[in-house]
């Protein structure tokens, strides 16, 4: 008997099974030695024999087993709401931190200042020592032109600069958090960038 576990199955069954690759007389004969050596149970049912796997008791589930279980799971769900809550504060810090700007990012800005700096201050001291000599216009104007379209293209690069960054602040919200909630958060004022 199988006690509800396998099917059994006769020497016929297995080569039909098999689509006759193995013949019956040699299916008969391999599950006979199976049976024997142990590997497999079979039970006499009429002419033939059959056999199925075996199979350990099955072990009962008592109802402190099931309150156990149900601790557990209670416990795991208690972890993976903080787990949550805790991956939601680490979200909002890296959006915090991605908000920053690079140390090359400021180094190079810094050494770009440098520069300018010193560029106007040859240019002053050029104008101090010849007080008497006046700037023709067009130099004043190309100075400006110069210097408006580079004060432009800054503004333009930080411009973009800020949208990346709140794009990927936006990308690293949990799907329940507004981006209306992390402007505020972070204490910006002002529209929110999208």
């Amino acid at each position: 008997m199988n006690n509800g576990y396998s099917r059994p199955y006769s020497a016929n069954e297995i080569s039909a099974n098999l689509h006759t690759e193995v013949t019956k007389s040699y299916a008969a004969r391999a599950l006979r030695d199976l049976w024997h050596n142990k590997q497999i149970e079979g039970q006499t049912a009429g002419k033939q024999v059959v056999y199925h796997a075996l199979q350990e008791a099955s072990n009962k589930i008592t109802s402190e087993t099931l309150v156990t279980l149900d601790e557990y799971i209670e416990k795991a769900q208690g972890r993976l709401s903080s787990l949550q809550i805790q991956k939601k504060k680490v979200r909002m810090e890296l959006a915090a931190l991605d908000a920053k700007p690079l140390l090359s990012e400021l180094r190079r800005d810094v050494d770009q200042l440098g520069r300018d700096q010193a560029t106007a201050r040859t240019f002053w001291l050029t104008v101090k020592g010849n007080a008497s000599m006046p700037v023709p216009g067009h130099m004043v104007r190309a100075g400006a032109e110069e210097d408006w379209k580079r004060w432009n293209r800054h503004a333009s690069s930080r411009a973009r600069i800020c949208r990346d960054l709140w794009r990927r602040c936006l990308d690293a919200l949990p799907g329940d958090t507004a981006w209306e909630e992390l402007w505020e958060s972070l204490g910006l004022e002002g529209p929110p960038l999208r």
